[in-house]
């Protein structure tokens, strides 16, 4: 007999289908319920003691775990979704389950519910219903940063989309180590405001923005040493920053430090 593994896309979360192909007859399916070593979550469906809660949740409600909350837990950076677990499924009630899930759709055929817990592109082709812009272009980042997908893939997936979904792709780097980065570039970009990303500054190390030649703006990991540097070099001084910067950076969230460079030689954006 085959045992029940925790793998990436089940997560403690099987079909009949998939316990038949590893070995269980359906009496011992139905053994394993009674002891309680399996638990029927739905007709065809069971979870192990150690199922993901969230995806358990989306098989429940009728269908597969996906969109924002898969792309979750696979790892990706996605702005806060709130707590309705987001799922697709022809079983799933078109108004979904009042309080506590979100039915998902995407632009095309809807694809086939084989595992309980879509794959990234599967889930990313959902979330684009789901996640404005400047979010959608945050987990696009993330995923890349990541790994998890070339920009070929997105480029794949994307191309039967509508045109204002592709154009967002230009809007993509690898480059964000957040979400948060992520979003404030994509705001700057939307006021028109030129910059950098991730620049080896001499005598610093690397800053995640630089804004024209001087203007520098981290996250983060380089922001206790960067306000150090600001508050002791005599090239960088504390920078009273500008309202409509001062306001992104509030809104796209974290703890930044922003200051200037004073050093002429320096050829910036």
């Amino acid at each position: 007999m085959t045992e029940l593994e925790h793998d990436d896309l089940w997560r403690g979360v099987f079909s009949w289908a998939e316990l038949k192909r590893r070995g269980f007859s359906q009496a011992q399916t139905r053994r394993m319920v009674v002891v309680g070593d399996l638990r029927q979550l739905r007709r065809g469906w069971y979870a192990a003691p150690y199922a993901d809660p969230t995806v358990a949740s989306a098989v429940s409600a009728g269908g597969v775990c996906t969109c924002v909350s898969a792309l979750d837990l696979h790892g990706v950076w996605v702005a806060p979704f709130g707590h309705l677990v987001h799922v697709r499924g022809r079983n799933v009630a078109s108004n979904g389950s009042v309080g506590t899930h979100h039915l998902c759709t995407r632009y095309g055929r809807a694809q086939p519910e084989i595992y309980p817990l879509d794959d990234v592109a599967t889930a990313l082709g959902y979330a684009v219903r789901c996640l404005e812009s400047e979010a959608l272009v945050a987990a696009c980042e993330s995923i890349l940063h990541l790994g998890l997908l070339e920009l070929t893939d997105l480029q794949a997936l994307f191309s039967s989309m509508p045109v204002r979904i592709r154009q967002l792709l230009d809007r993509c780097e690898d480059c964000a180590d957040s979400g948060s980065e992520s979003i404030f570039a994509f705001r700057l970009n939307s006021l028109g405001v030129a910059f950098e990303r991730q620049v080896e500054i001499p005598g610093i190390g690397r800053v995640d923005f630089l804004i024209g030649k001087r203007l520098m703006f981290s996250w983060d990991e380089v922001l206790e040493t960067l306000l150090a540097v600001i508050r002791r070099r005599d090239h960088l001084k504390a920078l009273a920053e500008p309202p409509e910067l001062a306001r992104v950076a509030a809104e796209t969230g974290g703890d930044h430090a922003l200051g200037y460079w004073d050093d002429p030689d320096f050829v910036g954006c």
